[in-house]
């Protein structure tokens, strides 16, 4: 495949990379690194593409071993960092891109959006992550597993915790009663 090709149908791409960068969590600070990173392994490797139509998957594939590598830094980083915390203490901002047209469209999906994330909030991290990967990334549990670095198991285990205390936050919210079994 020519080099030019690839630049072209990687610019292609790009957004696609972007939002599976943000269903794995990358932090919106690391996302553009991550991405470059990504970028510059997909120009490096091109050889080992064979079929430009499936560039998608590939640079997928891609960015999901780098994101890999990423949480294994960034977990590092977080047990350096907790000294840090505790003596400045710490910002988390998530920034929320609204690219909605109408008002009403903009509140309604705002309200929602406010409600998930209020609800995402319940969770543990790994938790949020696992549920975003399942829902938005549309992952297998042998594929988080594989990203994550955790027993295909203990992120089923994870996940199935997390929907039943999402169920009982969002009851909870909406002032209805608990019932199990439901």
């Amino acid at each position: 495949m020519d080099k030019e090709l690839l630049k072209e149908l990687i610019c292609k791409e790009y957004p696609n990379l972007i939002r599976h960068l943000r269903v794995l969590e990358v932090e919106a600070d690391d996302l553009e690194d991550v991405a470059d990173e990504v970028i510059e392994k997909a120009l490096k490797y091109y050889r080992n593409l064979r079929e430009p139509e499936k560039i998608g998957a590939w640079i997928k594939t891609i960015a999901d071993n780098t994101a890999k590598r990423y949480f294994r830094k960034k977990n590092r980083r977080d047990k350096l960092r907790v000294d840090l915390n505790t003596e400045f203490g710490e910002i988390d901002i998530e920034d929320i891109l609204v690219e909605e047209v109408t008002t009403e469209k903009i509140i309604v999906e705002a309200e929602a959006r406010e409600l998930v994330e209020t609800l995402l909030d319940t969770l543990s991290a790994d938790g949020r992550r696992i549920v975003r990967m399942r829902f938005w990334g549309e992952y297998k549990f042998r594929e988080m597993a594989d990203i994550l670095n955790l027993n295909e198991n203990t992120v089923k285990s994870i996940y199935f915790r997390s929907l039943k205390k999402l169920k009982e936050a969002y009851l909870r919210i909406s002032g209805e009663e608990i019932r199990y079994g439901r």
